[in-house]
């Protein structure tokens, strides 16, 4: 899209002047806050998760695909971060659980594994 009462973008061996802007024409932008915000509502009611969008219209692009998504039931959103909280609980490497085979005993400098390995 060209603005003809623009001047054209400087290369980048030219200085811009501290009060002209230069935006080029394929700039898209951040996303803004409101777009987020209706990412992650959107990703939590599909049950999904979402890279972060760069621009507008990749966070566009991703409400779009959430937004065809079937959004989960509340209860089904409760059965599965339940299992996947007890799988954790229960995974080989959990690091809460203590084996305690392969516990130490002292303090400090003075700290030994009760049965060597």
């Amino acid at each position: 899209m060209n603005h003809p009462a623009e001047p054209a973008c400087p290369k980048d061996s030219d200085t811009v002047a501290p009060t002209e802007v230069c935006v080029p024409d394929d700039y898209d932008g951040r996303p803004t806050a409101k777009q987020l915000a209706y990412l992650r509502r959107l990703a939590e009611r599909a049950g999904q998760t979402f890279a972060y969008p760069r621009t507008t219209s990749q966070a566009s692009r991703e409400i779009r695909r959430l937004l065809k998504q079937q959004p989960s039931s509340r209860v089904e959103r409760r059965v599965e971060r339940k299992q996947i909280a007890d799988q954790i609980a229960r995974g080989p490497q959990d690091s809460a659980r203590v084996d305690l085979d392969r516990e130490t005993t002292g303090y400090g400098s003075n700290a030994t594994w009760k049965q060597r390995a």
